[in-house]
Formats: structure tokens, sequence, C-alpha cells
């Protein structure tokens, strides 16, 4: 088993330029307007044609690059396809307007493509996620820039394509001359595709394994009772059958060799925050109580969205090994509280 982790020597792309990481695969980096400023994108050529991997968010800044880009290093060859590892705005955001603009089809996982597609089309329930924070202890005052977040999301989503190609786990394609394995993961989002081409040893992973950050595990608001770090950690441990030599091309930060050591160090973390969180429910306390425990940075802002969500799907791995129990209120708070 690797036991480090270590960057690749790679020189990072300029937007609107591209960076061969492998025969036939090229990186392109793209701006976000969020706290993580940038996410990795990835360009196939295919021989008669090339595939996007990955979109970057809805906004002309990206429009003007992706422009730039395809005008410059396509050669002739139709961009015939997008593979979209999950529904997330900065992954499927743009998927819409590639596909209109140069008549690309959208390869995706089912559940990723439906959720890509209701987030496209519709608008967040502000009374839902309201209840949703009254619920952990949130005030009404300090949800209201994660709900101003929320309501937003739309906005970094052009339509997602009606029409689509499912992926499934498992099941071999070709890009760039080689076949690639689909490999779904679970717990960041709902169905995520990380890619594997045995040929080349390497792996487009998403956000399922980043080599310097956690990927955010958040308890869906429309499916409260679900465990993401549980689904995580375990659909995780697949991959450490993958060689040790396999090389990551992850969606933020860098690529990196490493792979198992990454998902021990994900296991040790999870593991200290679970500890942080036990401890925290000694008294009965509130979802946002437990969560300014266990986070050291102040929680503000929009950031509520991804600290209540974390700390419930801590909160529930707890309660499903039975060591947490859960109730409300007189105020309709659920308190937590160790067994």
């Amino acid at each position: 088993m690797s036991e480090t982790v270590t960057i690749l020597p790679i020189e990072i792309p300029d937007a609107g330029d591209t960076v061969a990481v492998a025969p036939g695969v090229f990186w392109v980096r793209m701006p976000l307007p969020f706290q993580l400023d940038h996410i990795n994108l990835w360009l196939l050529d295919d021989g008669d044609g090339w595939t996007m991997v990955d979109t970057g968010v809805q906004g002309s800044k990206t429009k003007q690059f992706w422009q730039r880009i395809l005008d410059k290093h396509l050669g002739g060859k139709p961009l015939h396809r997008i593979v979209c590892t999950h529904s997330h705005p900065d992954h499927m955001g743009l998927a819409g307007w590639v596909a209109q603009t140069w008549g690309a089809e959208l390869w995706t996982t089912e559940e990723e493509w439906a959720t890509g597609r209701r987030f496209s089309l519709e608008s967040a329930d502000p009374e839902m996620y309201k209840a949703h924070y009254r619920k952990a202890g949130v005030s009404d005052a300090d949800a209201a820039p994660a709900l101003e977040h929320l309501g937003g999301a739309r906005d970094h989503y052009a339509e997602v394509p009606a029409h689509y190609r499912r992926l499934r786990d498992g099941e071999t394609f070709r890009m760039a001359g080689h076949d690639w394995i689909v490999m779904v993961a679970l717990g960041h989002s709902i169905e995520h595709a990380c890619l594997y081409c045995p040929g080349i040893d390497l792996m487009i992973a998403g956000d399922q394994f980043l080599p310097k950050i956690t990927p955010a595990l958040v308890v869906p608001v429309n499916s409260p009772d679900e465990s993401p770090l549980r689904l995580f950690l375990d659909s995780n441990r697949r991959f450490l059958d993958l060689p040790t030599s396999i090389r990551v091309l992850p969606s933020h930060n860098l690529p990196f060799s490493g792979l198992q050591a990454r998902i021990g160090q994900y296991e040790s973390h999870h593991a200290k925050r679970l500890e942080m969180t036990l401890d925290a429910c000694s008294a009965p306390a509130s979802c946002v109580d437990v969560a300014r425990k266990i986070f050291s940075r102040p929680i503000a802002g929009h950031a509520m969205f991804f600290a209540v969500g974390e700390t419930l799907s801590h909160l529930h791995y707890l309660m499903d090994d039975g060591l947490i129990r859960a109730g409300l209120d007189d105020a309709g708070i659920k308190r937590y509280s160790r067994t």
C-alpha cells in the first residue's frame, strides 16, 4: 500500500489553456466564484472527436475560457461528448450550454443527471430549508446567508439537457484510445462516477479523492435521515484494490499519487471528528452546538450550510452505531446526547 500522498510534478495550466497529463489527456483549470476558487476539468482526444470531463459553473467568464480553448485545441474535430462525474454546479453547471453550442451528448449516471436537471430547473424550497435549520438549532438570522446561498444555486446552471447517455457502475467505455471503467462512489454526491483507466494507470476522481481537503459530506435536506459519511467511507474501500502506482486527477488542488494513503487519511480524519462529535454530546446539544465545538473556524455566512450538513453526517453515523440518541425539545430543536 502507498504510504504517502505525493503531488505530481505537472505544470498548472493557465486559465484558457491546457496542459497534457497523459497521451491524449489534457488538464484545464477554470475559476470558481466560491471560497474554493478553481476546478480542474479534462479534455480527451478520442481520435475522431473530443470528450470533455466536467464543465465548470454557468457564467460568462467560464464560457469565454471554453470558447478560447476549444477554438484553439479541437483541431477541426467535433466535441462529441460531455462526461460529468456528478451534478454539483462546478461539474455540471455548463453542460447544457456546451451541449447546445457544440452538439455534444451528455454522459453521466442516472441519479446525477436527475439531480442536476432538477437543480437547473427548480429553485430551493425556502420553507423546507428554514424548518431544517430551526430543527438544527440555527437562528433565522444565522440561517439567512445559507438560505441565500441555496436560493442562488440555480444561477450556477444552464439548463441540464433533457436527454443523456446513462453511465453504470462497472461499465467500460473508450476515451483517448483506452478503456475507462466507471467506478461509482457515494457520500459526496448521490451516484458519483470516478473514471479509471488501467491502460495508462490513471483515474479521473472528481471530488471523491482530493489530495489536501476532504470532500463535503452533507446530509441532504430532502433526505434528512441519510448517512453520507458511512456511504463515503464504505464506498472508498473498494478503491484500495487499485494499483498503488495509480495517478489521480482530482477536481480540486493538484494531481497526485498515493490513493491508498489518502483513503487512510480520510479514515483517520473522520475517526477523530467522530470522537469530537461524541464528546460534544456528553450533555444534550443541538446540531449547531456540536458544530461549533468540532469546527475550529467561526461558522458564519454560507459556511453554515456545510457546517450543519457535515455535523449531521457525523451525528447520524454515531446514531446508527447506537452511541447517541436524539429527541426534540419544547422549542422543536433536535438535541443529541450519549446513550
